[in-house]
């Protein structure tokens, strides 16, 4: 059985507008976060891995 991975996409990480593309794979609760956030919001978490 494949265990769930639940991943967000973000731009400008840490402000760094090169730092754009990068995916981190977080709970499935930060997800819901993320989802819900307005687009280009600012999101704190702590990533479970950086990639995805």
């Amino acid at each position: 059985m494949r265990t769930e991975k639940w991943c967000v996409e973000l731009d400008d990480v840490n402000g760094d507008r090169r730092r754009d593309d990068v995916w981190y794979e977080v709970s499935s609760s930060v997800y819901g976060d993320a989802v819900a956030a307005a687009d280009r919001a600012r999101l704190e978490f702590t990533a479970t891995r950086e990639g995805c």
